[in-house]
């Protein structure tokens, strides 16, 4: 683990206070507040569903940018590590989400929520999640749906009406 730059944990402050509240409590007049409820909503359920009673987990945030999300895991946590690709107050690890610099099963859960969509290769992206993963380990993945394109040079994937994935710069066929 030399490879990676870790900082002791800390809490997301500053800039990333609205940000956190619009992902986690978002208003009517949010951009994305629809989706962003309903996400927030199923990721807080998900949560005391699928980790009830469980307590001293080892949480890893892919794409964390502010960790939006840290406060639902209290209580539960015995650590909280934020992946991200460019460096902030609240990224613990800075590197790609395709080559994350950490052993095979070192965390209970990873979440990563709207981060897919702007990785290259998916498969590759999932795969590193359930390398990362310890057996029996949960991941709470998300990914954009009825969002537009936001970041137009890293923005690659959307699900399709049959719940298949496309890469959006592939053409597509007429039904």
């Amino acid at each position: 683990m030399e490879t990676k730059k870790e900082r002791e944990a800390e809490p997301a402050y500053g800039r990333s206070d609205e940000f956190r509240r619009m992902r986690t409590v978002p208003k009517l007049w949010d951009y994305g507040y629809i989706g962003l409820r309903n996400k927030s909503n199923l990721i807080r359920e998900d949560i005391k569903k699928y980790l009830r009673g469980r307590k001293d987990l080892k949480i890893l945030d892919v794409g964390c940018e502010t960790k939006p999300y840290e406060p639902y895991f209290r209580g539960k946590l015995k650590k909280y590590i934020g992946l991200d690709k460019c460096d902030g107050p609240n990224v613990n690890i800075v590197a790609d989400a395709l080559d994350m610099p950490i052993k095979e099963n070192e965390f209970d859960v990873v979440i990563s929520t709207n981060v897919s969509e702007h990785v290259e290769d998916y498969e590759k992206y999932l795969s590193e999640i359930r390398r990362v993963l310890k057996s029996g380990g949960i991941a709470f993945v998300t990914i954009a749906f009825m969002v537009p394109v936001h970041s137009p040079k890293h923005d690659y994937w959307r699900f399709t009406n049959h719940l298949s994935l496309i890469h959006i710069s592939e053409p597509t066929r007429p039904y």
